[in-house]
């Protein structure tokens, strides 16, 4: 497989799993890409042919990227939330469970 058929494929199974919010998927692409990326580079430059496929490629990731980054975001914001209430979720559950015990 050449260098740039090489570069779509990764390029759509990215975009794919982005686009499926598949987290784990883009974790195992990205494992890859790390694998990947520096035995093409060993290859030496780019040739003009390769590069649309290159800024394709990284137009893809920096749109996961971004979109991992927001998740992040958003759960770390309800941690933090859930972190803040846990005194409340402590006692509402020692008070479930002194009702399961009486009854």
């Amino acid at each position: 497989m050449n260098r740039r058929t090489q570069i779509a494929a990764l390029t759509r199974r990215l975009e794919a799993a982005h686009g499926a919010g598949d987290v784990a998927r883009l974790d195992e692409i990205y494992r890859e890409l790390g694998q990947v990326l520096p035995r093409l580079a060993e290859q030496g430059r780019v040739p003009a042919q390769d590069a649309a496929a290159w800024g394709e490629l990284r137009r893809v990731h920096t749109l996961a990227q971004r979109a991992c980054g927001a998740e992040l975001a958003r759960l770390a914001q309800r941690l933090g939330e859930l972190r803040a209430h846990r005194e409340g979720w402590a006692a509402y559950a020692l008070q479930d469970a002194g009702q399961g015990a009486s009854s």
